[in-house]
């Protein structure tokens, strides 16, 4: 009797009571551009602070094709940008940018041109505008408040100097040189920062080369440079010594600054630097950083830089926020800085296999997003960290993938994703967006009857097999990750 009385009074509590806030997922994918073919890499993604996706293609016909997906509405009609004169590279390094406002950019490679394409805020998309001298890096390209977009790589007429080039929304291009090098030396790469309106930061390589007889000095420095507001800070420097041989420095002691520089300006303001190192007297990789405050000075250059890894990792990407994810071979770590000023130590990001192909994203809410290919099961996986800095755990999103293309995020925390699985005998397309807040659930209808359900058996986790990866072949595992990095680094 005691039991008829209660099973009632819990139906009619859970039918009364409010509905508890879902919890983020990932929801399913969708092809953006429709079941067609397409090229396995030509392709890339932006999502805009609003919630709006911009996805372009380069399409088997050769055609670049854009198209739009307005926050909660669906994909808008394709876009077709005209044509360039020259003939896009087979792997154009396709990249989708958009800004604060709302304005978009999609850029690429054809012939030893950089170009691109501006859509403004309600706007039309522009006819492709010659940039830069392409290729150019990860970070070289950046959309400041105002729609300009900028971008950083070196000049054809004087080529061991760095130029800043500025893409009007008016179609007009400005170049700028950086300081010039001082005599003897040579701008190698840069990276850009969140640019302002009407200025943009900098952060590049510059080499110097000395020598006397057949011995040699080479001397790399990390500097940041505001373009016409002040002169280069240097941030730090590393020299290694070596002999000519056939004309080029075998440097065999020291210190050796490898080629990814990474750069980014969190939503306080604050910026950081990060590059990698080699010390050649052990072969040890160090990924090191440097950090100052919104509206502060960069520290001395004699202080020893801060140490993000120093476990044969070299940088791969720098979130807004100061999250860093480095790699060692084909595997990868997340760490960040805290506000005391120190990184956290290296946690595991990919798993046994690594990733075939990665990519990730910061949003508005302090949250990161991982998402990558796997390389042993080629499962496409994500991972989120939230804004405390715990990491979720791995979340299948789609299996058989072939190609992680892009990763966006927005100001209320949700996020995209664009790969490519296998269609037929090509590719094809897929999207996949990360809901931060979850589904919102309708309201629960009320409950008569509350059913006693009984207690099923615990089933037993599968076998593990040769996944579990005895510890002799995470040595050898090891031993081949670091040479694959240390051949990076030379």
């Amino acid at each position: 009797m005691l039991l008829r009385t209660l099973v009632p009074t819990v139906g009619v509590a859970l039918a009364c009571a409010v509905p508890a806030q879902a919890a983020p997922t990932w929801l399913d994918p969708e092809a953006p551009f429709g079941d067609v073919p397409a090229l396995d890499r030509d392709a890339g993604a932006a999502m805009a602070p609003d919630g709006t996706i911009v996805v372009a293609r380069f399409a088997p016909s050769g055609e670049l094709e854009v198209r739009e997906r307005p926050p909660g509405g669906p994909f808008g009609a394709t876009v077709t940008i005209p044509p360039v004169g020259l003939v896009p590279r087979p792997l154009p390094n396709l990249e989708v940018l958009t800004g604060a406002d709302g304005t978009a950019a999609v850029l690429f490679d054809a012939g030893n041109v950089r170009y691109a394409a501006l859509r403004s805020p309600g706007g039309s998309w522009r006819a492709p505008a010659e940039l830069a001298l392409a290729p150019t890096g990860p970070g070289a390209a950046a959309i400041a408040p105002k729609g300009v977009l900028w971008t950083v790589s070196r000049n054809p007429g004087e080529p061991g100097r760095l130029f800043v080039h500025r893409l009007a929304p008016s179609g007009t291009v400005r170049s700028t040189p950086l300081p010039a090098p001082p005599a003897g030396s040579e701008d190698l790469t840069g990276v850009i920062a969140a640019p302002q309106a009407g200025r943009v930061r900098v952060a590049y390589l510059q080499r110097r080369t000395t020598a006397v007889g057949q011995r040699c000095t080479e001397t790399v420095s990390i500097l940041s440079v505001e373009v016409g507001a002040e002169p280069p800070a240097l941030l730090d420097s590393h020299e290694a010594t070596g002999t000519f041989q056939q004309g080029v420095c075998d440097r065999t002691a020291g210190t050796i600054v490898g080629p990814m520089l990474l750069t980014a300006t969190g939503s306080d303001g604050s910026d950081t630097v990060t590059y990698a190192v080699l010390r050649l007297a052990d072969f040890n990789i160090s990924t090191l950083a440097r950090h100052r405050s919104a509206g502060g000075m960069w520290p001395d250059p004699r202080t020893p830089a801060e140490v993000v890894s120093a476990a044969d990792h070299v940088p791969e990407k720098l979130l807004a926020g100061a999250v860093i994810v480095v790699r060692g071979g084909a595997d990868k770590h997340v760490n960040r800085r805290t506000a005391y000023g120190h990184w956290t130590a290296p946690v595991e990001l990919t798993g046994l296999f690594g990733a075939h192909t990665f990519e990730a994203a910061r949003t508005g809410a302090g949250t990161s997003v991982f998402a990558w290919v796997d390389a042993g099961s080629r499962n496409v996986v994500t991972r989120v960290m939230g804004a405390d800095g715990s990491l979720g755990a791995p979340v299948t999103v789609r299996r058989t993938g072939t190609a992680l293309l892009a990763a966006g995020g927005d100001a209320e925390g949700n996020a995209a994703i664009l790969y490519t699985e296998p269609f037929g005998y090509a590719a094809r397309l897929l999207l996949s967006r990360y809901d931060g807040a979850g589904p919102r659930p309708a309201m629960p209808r009320p409950v008569r009857d509350v059913p006693m359900m009984p207690r099923l058996p615990a089933i037993p986790p599968p076998p593990q097999g040769d996944r579990a990866n005895p510890a002799g072949n995470v040595s050898i595992a090891r031993q081949l990750r670091v040479r694959v990095v240390r051949a990076t680094m030379r």
